[in-house]
């Protein structure tokens, strides 16, 4: 049996475990705690590419093995796949990607992208997630949008794409807010793998 959650609890969720982030964050730093508490610098893990183990459809420059993973779903969705990284000093990262049954996702490029537009923002309304600015993507040959964000006052950088029946979200929370360069640099290492 499918289970169905729509994206609203699933982005409320995110934004929770985000302001957690925060805390955990706010909380390392502090001068009693030596200041650092694992936590590492984005850039400095962020070097290599690495093929994602359960799909092996795309890779990225963040190594997976330090994220959390858990299975997502979300209304239609067959499957979804959820890495959250929650130990670089700049924020926290979390990729999600939904499979969906054959013919979900349109085939031509202006409708498959009419889709994922439609699907980001309708999940953004219902989240309350204001967007601020959106910029077009291209992940090789494909089209996607980039969002800069305000949930509950604070900032986001939210990524979306499909590809076949296959639909990504990459976000991330910065703590504090700005990680300059490193986000995007990050993002623009996803790519997909030949099968």
């Amino acid at each position: 049996m499918i289970k169905r959650i729509v994206f609203l609890p699933l982005l409320l969720g995110t934004f929770s475990v985000w302001a957690s982030a925060q805390n955990s964050y706010l909380t390392s730093i502090s001068p009693e705690n030596g200041g650092s508490a694992g936590r590492t610098h984005l850039s400095a893990e962020s070097g290599v590419p690495v093929i994602e183990p359960l799909s092996k459809r795309f890779r990225m420059n963040i190594p997976f093995a330090k994220a959390a993973y858990s299975d997502v779903s979300s209304a239609n969705a067959t499957a979804g796949h959820q890495y959250v990284w929650d130990n670089f000093s700049e924020g926290f990262v979390m990729l999600q990607y939904f499979e969906y049954p054959a013919g979900t996702i349109p085939k031509t490029a202006d409708a498959q992208m009419k889709w994922t537009i439609d699907r980001a923002k309708t999940g953004f309304a219902k989240g309350g997630v204001e967007t601020i600015s959106e910029k077009d993507i291209k992940v090789g040959d494909i089209a996607g949008k980039q969002y800069e964000a305000k949930f509950r006052g604070r900032n986001a950088t939210i990524r979306t794409f499909s590809d076949g029946d296959v639909y990504y979200v990459l976000t991330f929370l910065p703590v504090p807010d700005g990680a300059g360069p490193t986000i995007e640099k990050l993002f623009d290492s996803f790519e997909f793998v030949k099968q």
